[in-house]
């Protein structure tokens, strides 16, 4: 379990290049005309770990977890149980955590700036109100193409942390954990490039601070951590001797 634990802290370290490079180089989002063809692309990444296509996706990885740990019919049952805790428990700390800190999105910043609105007044508003309020504020907005403004419209909650590299990050690293040690190395390394290109997205669609992507990495990282002591100790061990198909 030590080198499970070590795989899953440094391939945490990988995935916080990502936010840490934000810093470090100072990119901060902006309000500016960029690559429609780029956004929409990024924004295909993002929707696979949205609400709309999040089901779907974690089918498709339950199946690929199953098929390569070949568990038992019982055990597989519970390594699924466990893998709809470990989500819950991801997306009830950022439901938690958003509400307690209230942090706005970059986009919505920006926006404020720009219009002169306080963004307590916006958050003040219940749901529908702000959509409306959001909607005519980006109106006069020919920086950002209508599909965009359209999602932006549908989300108008707080920024901390990131539920989509939540989600993202905790399938990449539960994999770092379960399926690395059995040599699924083409899986793992794709599981971390779509994890990565989740966070990405999340930040130049101007949906979240590089800081959101961060704590939420470290969030994964625990949750990942204590599944897979989960999977080893209670559930199968795993030998590591096991073979591909």
């Amino acid at each position: 379990m030590k080198s499970v634990m070590k795989q899953i802290i440094f391939s945490s370290m990988l995935l916080l290049i990502i936010p840490s490079s934000a810093w470090i180089f100072g990119w901060q989002w902006q309000l500016t005309h960029a690559d429609s063809n780029l956004l929409k692309g990024l924004f295909g990444v993002t929707q696979t770990a949205g609400y709309s296509w999040g089901i779907l996706t974690c089918i498709l990885l339950s199946a690929c977890f199953l098929r390569c740990l070949r568990f038992r019919l019982k055990v597989a049952l519970k390594f699924l149980v466990l893998l709809l805790i470990l989500m819950v428990i991801g997306q009830t700390v950022k439901i938690i955590m958003k509400n307690q800190i209230k942090e706005p999105r970059p986009f919505l910043v920006c926006l404020e700036k720009k219009h002169h609105i306080e963004n307590k007044n916006f958050y003040s508003l219940n749901i529908e109100p702000r959509t409306v309020l959001l909607k005519r504020l980006l109106k006069s907005e020919t920086n950002a193409p209508t599909w965009l403004k359209k999602y932006w419209q549908a989300e108008t909650g707080f920024s901390f942390p990131s539920g989509h590299s939540i989600f993202a990050a905790s399938w990449a690293l539960l994999a770092v954990g379960l399926l690395w040690p059995l040599r699924y190395y083409k899986t793992v390394i794709f599981l971390m490039l779509w994890s990565s290109g989740v966070m990405i997205s999340r930040l130049l669609l101007g949906m979240h601070w590089p800081i959101d992507i961060f704590v939420s990495i470290l969030i994964s990282s625990l949750l990942s951590i204590l599944s897979c002591w989960v999977v080893y100790r209670w559930i199968d061990p795993i030998p590591l001797n096991k073979k591909k198909f």
